[in-house]
């Protein structure tokens, strides 16, 4: 069991870590736990890609069931893919706020 001097300094290092440096490390635990690894590339959040488009989550949802957008499950989390969103963007992509 880690005491809670260990956990502050482990809060600390990942603080430091990039993001890159971040996926490899949630692959590597999740190989270890035999989860699915981490797609390469950057990834948002379902609130992260919402802020992102300045749309609500439901417009968000609306665009993946219309297959506007594709979301990524991993692990329990899901991910949008911000180079989909920019493309997305990029042909002009017509959204609404809610």
């Amino acid at each position: 069991m880690l005491a809670k001097g260990d956990l502050a300094e482990i809060a600390g290092a990942l603080k430091e870590l990039t993001e890159d440096e971040l996926y490899e490390l949630i692959e590597m635990l999740q190989k270890h736990v035999g989860g699915s690894p981490v797609p390469k590339g950057e990834y948002l959040t379902v609130d992260e890609a919402s802020r992102y488009l300045k749309v609500c989550r439901t417009s968000l949802w609306r665009y993946s069931k219309m297959g506007i957008l594709k979301p990524r499950k991993i692990g329990s989390r899901i991910l949008f893919a911000r180079a989909d969103i920019d493309e997305y963007l990029k042909k002009g992509g017509n959204h609404a706020e809610c």
